[in-house]
């Protein structure tokens, strides 16, 4: 009982006031969007981008909140079940369900940072032409999207550079054509 009384009540007391802090978060974000649409008069309020801001928050929010209500949701039922078993010692061996609930609080943490870097990993994904490598550091770094628009940038114009080989350079590399037939005759053949 003092386990429940120290450490489980408050912990869904904290708990609790993450929901609430986070539905405020998202409650001030689209009032927020709302009246920059008012004062932006001139950008269409029906577009794709329409409270864009809003439903990333709503997003991040609402999974932050899932995953700190399933992370001590298991452990707190494991709680429970020991204590009303402990009155009757039957059927108190089952550490499945222990374990799974260890594992899940252990990888709290893990799941937060991919809760944090999701916005970024997709934004990293709407530059198609930039590197792996570019966009691996973009996400786990505080820098802004200039490398990314730079390394997108410079693969694109490569790209746009590289002239695909016509049959007659390709035959005459290869040693099939000499050198000093004409390209065009080779091409009407």
């Amino acid at each position: 009982l003092l386990r429940f009384v120290l450490f489980y009540g408050p912990l869904w007391a904290c708990i609790c006031y993450t929901v609430f802090v986070m539905g405020w978060l998202v409650k001030l974000t689209v009032a927020h969007d709302v009246n920059m649409r008012k004062l932006n008069s001139s950008r269409s309020a029906t577009g794709p981008n329409k409270f864009a801001t809003t439903k990333r928050t709503l997003r991040q929010a609402t999974l932050y909140c899932v995953v700190f209500i399933l992370a001590w949701l298991l452990l707190t039922v494991v709680r429970i079940r020991d204590a009303v078993m402990e009155k009757n010692a039957a059927g108190r061996d089952s550490p499945q369900l222990a374990l799974a609930a260890f594992f899940f609080v252990t990888l709290q943490g893990f799941f937060n940072m991919i809760i944090f870097i999701l916005p970024r990993i997709v934004q990293a994904n709407s530059y198609p032409h930039a590197r792996w490598t570019v966009k691996l550091r973009f996400v786990f770094s505080l820098t802004g999207t200039e490398d990314l628009e730079r390394d997108a940038s410079h693969r694109a114009s490569l790209r746009q550079t590289e002239t695909p080989k016509t049959t007659s350079s390709t035959a005459r590399e290869s040693g099939h054509i000499p050198a000093s037939v004409d390209s065009d005759a080779v091409a009407q053949a």
